[in-house]
């Protein structure tokens, strides 16, 4: 099976289930005071409780996780220190820096998730928690430090 074929197999629901939510919130079920704390219950409990269960059943002594810490904190104050070089011609304000900042620094971890567990398998699937569980907390203060910056 190709790796594109795999992509699009992991995608594929994911958009599914965004398209079925899509229709579901235009035909008013099961209510606009739903989807609001859905968000919040994916967000701060099931998503990291699916991260925090497949770092819970792997052997993190197999994974160079220092070495990855350094990586990932290295990109993402590269990241920055380039999006602050860029920010002259950008030709924006400081609020809007801050959008484009988090635009461009921030993933999207349920994609990314899913196309690692379905290139990857299990394995994938631990050493993308592990680096998202690196990465969240890292990217959300350096969000808040150029919010409360340029905001």
């Amino acid at each position: 099976m190709s790796n594109l074929s795999l992509i699009l197999g992991a995608l594929g629901p994911i958009f599914a289930l965004i398209l079925l939510g899509l229709g579901l919130r235009r035909l008013g079920f099961p209510g606009d005071g739903f989807w609001p704390a859905a968000e919040r219950l994916t967000y701060f409990l099931l998503f990291p409780a699916l991260l925090v269960n497949r770092l819970a059943q792997a052997w993190l002594e197999e994974y160079a996780v220092g070495p990855v810490a350094v990586v990932v904190v290295v990109l993402l104050l590269g990241m920055t220190a380039l999006a602050y070089t860029l920010r002259p011609w950008l030709g924006v304000d400081g609020p809007a820096f801050s959008s484009v900042y988090q635009g461009a620094i921030r993933f999207n971890t349920y994609v990314g998730l899913a196309v690692a567990l379905a290139v990857f398998h299990v394995e994938g699937g631990t050493v993308a928690a592990l680096v998202m569980a690196l990465m969240i907390p890292m990217i959300n203060v350096l969000c808040v430090l150029v919010l409360s910056a340029h905001a």
